[in-house]
């Protein structure tokens, strides 16, 4: 049993508040910005609870530490937030369930015992903006070095607590999964590939933009960050010195305009050192990402990009060629065009000759999150788990919902936790609760959890499992994924979901195949990384973007 989270509003040694400045919720659904409802279950934090000096961990260990002779396995908690948002915890909600508690519960249910370790990493401009100005005068990728910060903590000082620093997992979901694929990528200053320092991973909706223009987008976004602010020659030793009052404005402005289209203006970029490529493209690639892992789950939920680009207005053609545009280069739009995915040859979903609005958010899904997905399968076959997360049904299972059952545990306030979500998401709401009156969420993310908590501490998320569920093998290599794949979901009867079943029956495998993550979806994806690879000059539509000689990547 874990120690009761403490209260750590402030909890630095000069009574400074201690989470990372964060772009608000509040901003991001007002009129002025909010293009969509903000994704469900990602929380906010208070900003008296914020402060620049913000790069503080916690560790959680089971409260019966010293009976254990045996070092234990440590799992290292990176949070999502769209890189802009998001705490290692919150007195008022995420301390709930980024506590470690219900991983450490799941542990001792079968004799084990894990340490569970979060930390902050600094979020939105002060974390993550790049470009050729800052490879040559500052950090681009702050937000990665914060992290790999608290993995070498881990490593010089795990000891000390009967941690095995061996035997570490990297868990994290959304921009926290995003960033696990970085450090799989991310390289030494001698350019070889470098030690992530960790052995296992579980990887929730891995999700990024795909940011690589060095001298044209990302360096004309932070020129305009440095303007805004009221240093248009960008010089960062100004930057450094203006007001932090100034940076939170100019910060929030910046996520606020990019909002609007779907879209964030923040997160890990290529920079011609510790990052040279996406990192869907590098891990399609043999000798371009740290293959050394022991084992690996993946997932992804039933609707990922809808809480994106629910309410953008995307009525024809012009509307769904500008969006694309935003993200990709102009050139790669006739690209897609002949795509057999999305508009041409026998292709079981069509949606993309009908519905504009419909098809901009497939193609957001299947670039920024599907297509992670299955480039961790393709990495790591023979060690890789698969998980399709549909609970408790697939209109409610949307992006971050999945923290949940990966968190929760009998002592949570749940009601604490849906005031957070945005109240339009009465489905969400409704769900929770009823579940938690019925106590069937309890008991199915005990269920949840003994799977995840059984591959960090053995590889295998099936050899801790609960006694009444089914193993849970590596799939079947075939396009689409059947055999092997966890489902996690409410059973239906007559079509709709039988709220009468047990927690046991949430948790199938190869019971119904994954159309979310073909390899045909994922090798489109990587062609068009392809394509923008070998492209000197491609442009998008704001003819604004110019990329280095040979593309992004870099002679390796």
């Amino acid at each position: 049993m874990a120690a009761e989270s403490p209260d750590e509003s402030f909890n630095t040694s000069n009574d400074k508040p201690a989470n990372c400045l964060a772009v608000p919720l509040k901003l991001l659904k007002s009129p002025a910005c909010k293009a969509s409802p903000s994704f469900a279950l990602e929380l906010t934090q208070d900003p008296k609870d914020q402060n620049e000096d913000c790069l503080f961990l916690d560790i959680y260990v089971p409260a019966n530490l010293t009976s254990y002779t045996e070092p234990l396995p440590v799992i290292v908690w990176f949070y999502g937030g769209a890189y802009i948002f998001g705490a290692k915890y919150n007195k008022k909600t995420q301390g709930m369930l980024y506590g470690g508690v219900g991983a450490i519960r799941s542990a001792a249910l079968h004799g084990n015992g894990v340490i569970f370790v979060t930390g902050n990493y600094r979020l939105g401009a002060l974390g993550w903006l790049a470009g050729s100005y800052m490879e040559a005068h500052g950090t681009p990728n702050a937000g990665l070095t914060d992290q790999r910060l608290l993995l070498e903590f881990v490593q010089k000082y795990i000891q000390q607590l009967n941690g095995d620093p061996g035997n570490v997992s990297a868990w994290g979901e959304s921009a926290g999964g995003g960033s696990i694929l970085h450090h799989l990528i991310a390289r030494n200053d001698d350019g070889t590939l470098r030690d992530p320092l960790f052995k296992k991973v579980l990887v929730q909706s891995p999700a990024y933009e795909w940011k690589w223009d060095r001298s044209g987008k990302l360096n004309d976004e932070y020129m305009n960050f440095a303007k805004q602010v009221g240093y248009p020659d960008g010089d960062i030793k100004s930057l450094q010195s203006a007001s932090i009052d100034k940076i939170i404005e100019v910060n929030n402005a910046m996520a606020c305009s990019d909002h609007k289209n779907g879209l964030f203006p923040f997160g890990p970029a290529v920079d011609g050192k510790l990052i040279k490529e996406i990192p869907v493209y590098a891990l399609g690639k043999p000798n371009r990402y740290w293959d050394k892992l022991d084992s690996v789950i993946s997932s992804h939920v039933a609707t990922e990009a809808a809480s994106f680009t629910q309410g953008l207005k995307i009525k024809n053609k012009p509307d769904f060629t500008r969006l694309v545009g935003l993200s990709f280069p102009g050139s790669i739009m006739e690209y897609i065009e002949k795509s057999t995915i999305y508009f041409k040859g026998p292709a079981t979903d069509r949606v993309c000759l009908w519905d504009w609005h419909s098809c901009y958010t497939k193609i957001v899904q299947d670039s920024m999150f599907m297509a992670n997905v299955r480039a961790m399968y393709e990495a790591y076959k023979g060690r890789y788990y698969m998980l399709n997360y549909r609970w408790p049904w697939d209109s409610v299972a949307k992006h971050g919902t999945d923290l949940l059952l990966t968190f929760a545990y009998p002592e949570i306030n749940l009601g604490e936790v849906v005031k957070n979500l945005d109240p339009d998401r009465w489905g969400e709401l409704i769900s929770v609760v009823v579940d938690k009156l019925s106590g069937k969420i309890d008991i199915a993310a005990g269920i949840f959890q003994q799977y995840l908590v059984s591959q960090a501490v053995s590889s295998s998320p099936g050899k801790y499992r609960s006694l009444d569920v089914p193993d849970w093998p590596i799939p079947k290599d075939r396009d689409t994924l059947q055999d092997g794949v966890m489902m996690v979901k409410v059973p239906l009867v007559l079509g709709l979901p039988n709220l009468l079943s047990k927690p046991p029956k949430y948790f199938t495998v190869g019971e119904q195949a994954d159309t979310d993550t073909t390899y045909t979806k994922y090798s489109f994806w990587w062609g068009v990384l392809d394509q923008i690879t070998n492209l000197k000059n491609p442009g998008n539509n704001e003819a604004t973007d110019t990329q280095e000689t040979g593309g992004y990547r870099d002679e390796l």
